[in-house]
């Protein structure tokens, strides 16, 4: 039996934390464990550690540009983008991932690993994406940033949840409401950063309090 082995391992753990209320909200009600809400590792980090640790620069690079992380083809995604980059001038890079963007006339931006990823997205103008760690590194650089979840019926519940945390739910795009958006519409970050960091220290003492009672018992 699947979920009596699922039950078994579960309670294996001393410690469960998971990053998303509804993750919560499933091992409570199916596996009645308790478990304790935290940020994801990437935003244990402030911009300032992430530059030092990967080294990342600002770019000598004058030209602006809106960065596009597209996984998937959410309905009205590259329309989007098409009418960000005509409105605002900007050259669209976008990371590839589907033939699609070619088709588009995007310009294409084939490799790179960590410290590339993260450099696009802190000296970008705008970023459109469907990726979880593109936003939370958008919170991270502090930029204005729109992402697609799906549809509106059935979104993204990684990308609704640190969205909520933040306050920034406006952020969230589907394929219903991307044509009223005004994209240049600004983020007041000081809330956001406020609210971050009271989740960044939560998350950090579960994990020393974790760590030490676990060397304790052991």
């Amino acid at each position: 039996e699947i979920m009596q082995e699922t039950q078994r391992l579960i309670n294996g753990f001393d410690f469960i934390s998971v990053r998303e209320k509804q993750g919560q909200d499933i091992l409570k009600n199916i596996f009645n464990k308790d478990t304790v809400l935290v940020l994801d590792p990437t935003l244990l980090y402030d911009k300032h550690q992430w530059q030092e640790l990967l080294k990342i620069k600002k770019s000598a690079k004058k030209e602006k540009y809106i960065l596009c992380y597209f996984i998937g083809d959410t309905p009205g995604l590259r329309d989007f983008a098409q009418k960000v980059q005509k409105e605002s001038g900007y050259k669209a890079i976008v990371i590839l991932k589907n033939l699609r963007d070619i088709k588009y006339g995007f310009t294409s931006y084939y490799e790179g690993g960590p410290s590339e990823f993260i450099g696009l997205i802190k000296n970008a103008e705008y970023i459109i994406t469907t990726s979880f760690h593109a936003v939370a590194f958008s919170l991270i650089f502090h930029k204005l940033f729109w992402v697609f979840t799906g549809s509106s019926s059935k979104p993204n519940s990684r990308i609704t949840n640190i969205c909520g945390i933040v306050g920034l739910k406006s952020r969230i795009l589907d394929s219903n409401n991307w044509k009223s958006c005004k994209y240049n519409e600004t983020i007041n970050y000081t809330p956001v950063d406020e609210k971050i960091e009271k989740y960044r220290q939560h998350s950090i003492n579960y994990l020393k309090k974790a760590c030490t009672l676990k060397q304790y018992n052991d």
